[in-house]
């Protein structure tokens, strides 16, 4: 067994999960290109004043999404998926 640190897992399950995202959805794919698009130019254009609140490279490579989950059972079950990876589920709707 390799120990990998949970970093390395979230940044994993994460780029995992926009893959995904990307096949069922392709207009995701194209909105993670446009925003990579806009924040090179940006950093073209402000150079290290860009990164003042935090670098690129952790900007681009962040996601953010919703899972659908039915129940508030499943909404547990999320969660413990997640802490396995120290994220932590931000709110449930109940689109019933």
């Amino acid at each position: 067994m390799v120990f990998q640190e949970t970093s390395t897992l979230r940044a994993r399950f994460a780029r995992s999960l926009s893959e995904m995202y990307g096949r069922e959805v392709p207009a995701y794919t194209t909105l993670v290109e446009v925003s990579e698009a806009v924040n090179t130019d940006f950093m073209d254009k402000m150079g290290a004043e860009a990164e003042r609140l935090g670098s690129i490279g952790r900007v681009t490579a962040e996601r953010h999404g919703a899972i659908r989950v039915g129940s508030p059972k499943e909404m547990s079950q999320v969660a413990q998926v997640f802490a396995g990876f120290g994220m932590y589920p931000v709110g449930f709707y109940d689109l019933r």
